[in-house]
């Protein structure tokens, strides 16, 4: 917003009033409104996706590399059915940690296209539900490949 000023010499003075709150967001209600996803948000989002997918590699190496803790379900379950859930588990969460990481990037640049509020996290909410949906009808053959190589390679 520009204001105009009057000095008492007739000079006219513009000054830039900023109404935004600096931390990003509007206050509706008590509650913070973010219409705009900043590029710089976006990509920290991405690094904290870089870093997650790092730390969920670790956890996958680790499941695969010691697999003496899928022994001795009750219930009956084996040791394959516990393996391969979790292999495929800890799969899904790596593509939902990089589809969300990707697509705040994304929807960052684009907002700065596009220019209107919202679009940034449209992106990013469209890219995790429809990652959800491909991953539902996906997983379940992850599952059954996965517990076909173990029962192969671990009797």
């Amino acid at each position: 917003m520009l204001w105009r000023l009057r000095r008492t010499d007739g000079v006219r003075v513009t000054q830039i009033q900023d109404k935004q709150p600096r931390t990003g967001g509007q206050m509706r209600g008590g509650l913070r409104v973010f219409r705009t996803l900043p590029i710089a948000t976006g990509i920290k989002a991405f690094v904290a996706s870089i870093v997650l997918l790092v730390c969920q590699a670790f956890v996958l190496i680790g499941l695969t590399f010691q697999p003496g803790w899928a022994n001795g379900w009750p219930l009956g379950i084996s040791k394959h059915s516990v393996f391969a859930a979790a292999v495929t588990i800890v799969r899904a969460a790596m593509s939902l940690t990089m589809v969300g990481g990707l697509s705040a990037l994304a929807g960052a640049n684009l907002e700065r296209i596009v220019r209107r509020p919202y679009v940034g996290y449209a992106v990013i909410a469209a890219a995790l539900i429809g990652t959800l949906f491909i991953a539902s009808a996906v997983l379940p053959g992850v599952y059954s490949d996965v517990r076909n190589a173990i029962s192969i390679e671990w009797p």
